[in-house]
């Protein structure tokens, strides 16, 4: 990518040519943890489910566990020949569900900050959504991303688009820890997502605001009622 003094802070070598690494294993046991997006307190008795992402429902988990007292879980993901490209389901009493989605297949044991899914009460949603000035749609689905560089670090100057956002659809970045639906790019805490998106398949990219160089682009399922999250890196 051409440096024409308009690029964002960060590391962005790797556009153009990124490649993802092949697992050694076939199957890990990946201990997820679950906690609360607010005061980062252990979760107990949510269930985590291993989703492959063409189960869009995950009727047919490919596994499943119940976090204990420190609100973790241990479940076998299967990486196959190419990495596990799925979802984890989770789930928890007075929480938004989650769908953890995995942008680069998982190769290897993730590390404890990759295997961490912070989870929203409903009414804190709801609070948040309203600071916005957005009312929830309990007939559409959610998302929420943070945008990584080629390090990976957090990345600042990133723009988001979803291909199924329409009128009733709002975009929203993380300004200085609030949610902004005038904010047109991520700052250094790289977060940025959508409410109120139709329940649905969708296509989610990611480009640098001052350039428009392409980014990152993945594929999920915008389920009513739930949220879809995942860290946003360069793709190939």
């Amino acid at each position: 990518v051409p440096d024409d003094g308009a690029m964002p802070p960060g590391d962005w070598t790797c556009l153009g040519s990124v490649t993802w690494p092949t697992p050694l294993l076939t199957s890990i046991d990946m201990t997820g943890t679950v906690q609360d997006y607010l005061t980062d307190a252990p979760i107990a008795g949510a269930t985590v489910k291993v989703c492959a992402r063409t189960d869009t429902d995950c009727t047919a988990p490919l596994d499943e566990g119940t976090t204990d007292a420190l609100g973790e879980a241990v479940v076998t993901v299967p990486l196959g020949s190419s990495g596990f490209d799925g979802y984890f389901d989770i789930a928890a009493a007075g929480y938004v569900p989650a769908l953890r989605y995995t942008v680069d297949p998982i190769s290897a044991v993730p590390s404890a900050a990759a295997s961490t899914a912070p989870l929203i009460t409903t009414s804190t949603f709801a609070v948040l959504a309203g600071a916005a000035g957005i009312t929830i749609d309990p007939t559409r689905g959610h998302l929420i991303l943070t945008a990584m560089d080629c390090e990976p670090v957090f990345a600042a100057g990133v723009a988001l688009t979803v291909d199924t956002a329409d009128s009733g659809s709002t975009g929203v970045y993380m300004v200085g820890g609030l949610p902004s639906t005038t904010a047109t790019e991520t700052d250094a805490s790289g977060g940025a997502g959508y409410v109120n998106l139709p329940a649905g398949a969708a296509t989610v990219s990611t480009t640098l605001a001052a350039t428009s160089d392409a980014v990152g682009t993945t594929d999920v399922n915008i389920r009513a009622g739930a949220i879809a999250m995942f860290t946003m890196p360069p793709t190939p």
